[in-house]
């Protein structure tokens, strides 16, 4: 979707049937990526399968076949997020059957390791660019950001909670709306979001400041208040 925003952006004029292109590719990159991400995750739980007697493998072929499913959606220019989040479903369900106990252990808190030593950098780039860069203000843009987030970010937690109560016959109890409000209160820091807006092409994208800056704002929103 990025990168059709991007094209469509290079347009003087976006066609009908260019608009239609572009959400047939949403879906296409969606798909796309989960495909390669369960067959990625098929994969590494066949391989597991294989190293019952060299455990200290175990680890490695989780990782790897992880981070082969990203490279892989990169490639054929599908969902690298999706295609992850995929490939960790089916290797939770069934290659961490296959795996030792002790592999399990490692990769659980080595990934907690990453997962927060991912979170420092970022926030401490986020914290450079915030008194670093030239920044654009524009308070309509900013407040209406901020309202459209963090609106539909309740509206999809609390609509997709309540198809999970409606329709999940196995759950042992519903999510209450307590925990609904904590789920969509508890997102939307944007870190991706900054990321995406900072690769923009300034000659492109004339207003690259105000993007980066209203993203900044949301960053910092969504973290204190």
């Amino acid at each position: 979707l990025y990168k059709v925003m991007q094209t469509f952006n290079l347009m003087d004029v976006v066609p009908v049937a260019q608009m239609v292109l572009g959400v047939v590719k949403f879906f296409v990159v969606c798909v796309g990526g989960l495909v390669i991400g369960i067959i990625s995750g098929a994969g590494s739980s066949f391989l597991t399968r294989l190293t019952t007697h060299v455990g200290v493998a175990q680890p490695l072929v989780i990782y790897t076949t992880a981070y082969l499913s990203f490279l892989l959606s990169e490639l054929f220019e599908v969902s690298g997020i999706i295609s992850l989040i995929a490939c960790g479903l089916v290797q939770r369900h069934y290659a961490f059957s296959n795996i030792s106990y002790k592999s399990r252990t490692t990769v659980k808190y080595f990934t907690k390791v990453l997962a927060s030593a991912n979170e420092i950098i970022i926030f401490l780039f986020l914290a450079l660019e915030l008194v670093s860069e030239t920044h654009q203000w524009h308070t309509g843009f900013v407040l209406w950001t901020l309202l459209l987030c963090t609106l539909f970010r309740f509206l999809l937690t609390f609509g997709m909670a309540c198809l999970i109560n409606r329709f999940d016959t196995m759950r042992v109890r519903l999510i209450g709306y307590d925990e609904m409000f904590m789920i969509a209160f508890g997102g939307l820091r944007g870190t991706v979001a900054f990321s995406l807006a900072a690769l923009l092409d300034e000659e492109d994208l004339p207003m690259k400041r105000m993007f980066v800056t209203t993203t900044l704002v949301v960053v910092m929103f969504t973290v204190f208040v």
